[in-house]
């Protein structure tokens, strides 16, 4: 078993995790990140892990000793540091694209989708199901559950949320039955 020199923890290989390998903050001083110390632990540890790459490179560490203080690959120390200096602590949080399949549903298909929610019934029905807009619009049930998923913000004519305007109508169809139904808390 290996010790990381400067380090908090003892270092059994693999990837550090977000907790102290080598914070070069000193306890209780904010980093340029407005991080104390062990503070940065309320980050994500993948962005906690770039920004303690970046830090060790401010204080001039090589790429080689900052990857052997982190338990990473030099490469990742590398592409770390250059991408803060493309576009500084904003950098730190993205992710590079990464690949994948292309998207199979069109924008014009996704305004469709939207557009039949909330401006059209089905026929013999009072609401659209996955099923129902899928077959009306030509596409799957998981691409309308997706359309649906990402645009929970859409609004109305009247300018009300289509979120809060079918909850009201399942309160008032409720109350109609049962009598008045109470705001959630």
């Amino acid at each position: 078993m290996t010790t990381i020199m400067h380090g908090v923890r003892p270092y059994y290989g693999g990837r550090n995790h977000a907790y102290g390998a080598c914070d070069p903050a000193e306890p209780g001083t904010e980093n340029s990140f407005g991080a104390t110390g062990a503070g940065a632990l309320s980050q994500p540890a993948r962005v906690v892990e770039r920004a303690r790459i970046v830090l060790l490179a401010a204080a001039g560490l090589e790429n080689k000793q900052i990857a052997r203080r982190m338990g990473l690959m030099p490469e990742t120390a590398a592409r770390w540091r250059g991408r803060f200096l493309e576009g500084g602590i904003a950098a730190l949080h993205k992710d590079a694209p990464r690949p994948g399949k292309p998207r199979t549903i069109t924008d014009r298909q996704v305004k469709r989708v939207v557009e039949m929610t909330l401006h059209q019934k089905p026929v013999n029905a009072t609401h659209w199901s996955t099923r129902t807009m899928a077959q009306a619009a030509g596409i799957s049930e998981a691409s309308v559950r997706r359309v649906w998923r990402a645009r929970p913000w859409i609004e109305t004519a009247s300018g009300e949320n289509l979120q809060a305007q079918q909850r009201s109508g399942v309160r008032r169809e409720a109350g109609r039955y049962c009598g008045p139904v109470s705001e959630p808390a």
